[in-house]
């Protein structure tokens, strides 16, 4: 079933909060963001929103590559205190994927 939302609903960033009611920051686990569409959202809302991120993908390499660029480019824009963690997992098992759910 596809759920539409209603006229007038808000832009998704007015959603999007960097930090919890009891000022943590807030954390986002990105799969697949060792490139592509999760690597530029792992930017994103790093880099403009200021969350801390979790990235996940199955090259450790790549991933170590992405996280220096979110760290660099974070700290160009002033949002030098946000942490990017990696996680090396490959979500074809069903179980690697509860255990992604499961950390947040």
């Amino acid at each position: 079933m596809t759920r539409f939302l209603p006229f007038g609903t808000p832009p998704i960033h007015h959603y999007l909060s960097s930090s919890s009611p009891n000022k943590q920051p807030a954390w986002a686990l990105v799969t697949g963001s060792s490139g592509g569409i999760g690597e530029a959202l792992a930017h994103e809302l790093a880099c403009v929103y200021g969350f801390n991120v979790i990235i996940h993908g199955r090259n450790e390499g790549k991933l170590e590559k992405v996280r220096e660029e979110i760290l660099r480019k974070c700290k160009e824009v002033g949002k030098d205190k946000v942490e990017v963690k990696i996680i090396v997992a490959d979500t074809v098992n069903a179980h690697v994927c509860r255990e992604l759910c499961g950390i947040m």
